[in-house]
């Protein structure tokens, strides 16, 4: 309150730098000077830890989540659509609903369901280049989810919420998907379509 009386931030500070032109209108839309904010995407750097290897040519072995196992996160709302369809899924995190997830899918063992916990980032990338698909069902506004370059650095394309920052970085229908938070039924069919199409996932693969 003391600086906003004060107009600190308005008077006193040249530039802000925000991630995405989303997050460009919040801070905008919470008072400060438009046209002192700069959009500078975040930067990810992966190559050496890719060994030279060629995602695209790598066999693809089902979709994959990989963040904080929270609610906001959109987990159920995942795990209801690869029930709804029975599809193979790799969740790589951790967090506080681990626990409730792990009694979930004991009471139901058709599921193809792994949870690898966190990774250390070279095994992270060598999953991600293996995956059909990155699925981030945030039902939050993301600040920009570096995971997604990382998936299209892999070559791999991106499922999404439309909200947010992570709508942003995905183009619907080009280099992934967009569906509405909470819809797993969308969600489904999303899932089956990318995994059935090879020739659908080479093009949003190319184009991530």
């Amino acid at each position: 309150v003391h600086y906003k009386l004060l107009r600190t931030y308005q008077r006193l500070i040249s530039v802000f730098i925000a991630s995405t032109q989303f997050a460009k209108n919040l801070l905008a839309r919470m008072g400060l000077p438009e046209d002192k904010i700069t959009v500078k995407p975040n930067a990810i750097r992966i190559g050496s830890s890719l060994n030279g290897v060629n995602c695209r040519n790598q066999e693809k072995q089902g979709p994959v989540f990989v963040g904080r196992f929270d609610a906001r996160k959109g987990l159920w709302t995942l795990l209801q659509a690869v029930e709804r369809i029975n599809a193979p899924l790799t969740l790589i995190g951790d967090g506080d609903l681990l626990p409730e997830i792990e009694q979930w899918l004991h009471q139901r063992p058709n599921l193809r369901v792994e949870i690898t916990g966190w990774l250390e980032r070279r095994e992270l990338l060598e999953r991600l280049k293996r995956a059909s698909m990155l699925i981030l069902p945030s039902e939050f506004y993301e600040s920009f989810g570096n995971v997604i370059a990382e998936a299209f650095a892999c070559g791999i394309p991106v499922v999404t919420t439309n909200i947010g920052a992570q709508s942003e970085l995905v183009e619907d229908g080009q280099t992934g998907f967009l569906f509405a938070p909470g819809d797993y039924c969308q969600l489904a069919e999303i899932i089956k379509m990318v995994s059935s199409n090879t020739e659908l996932r080479r093009r949003l693969g190319e184009n991530a």
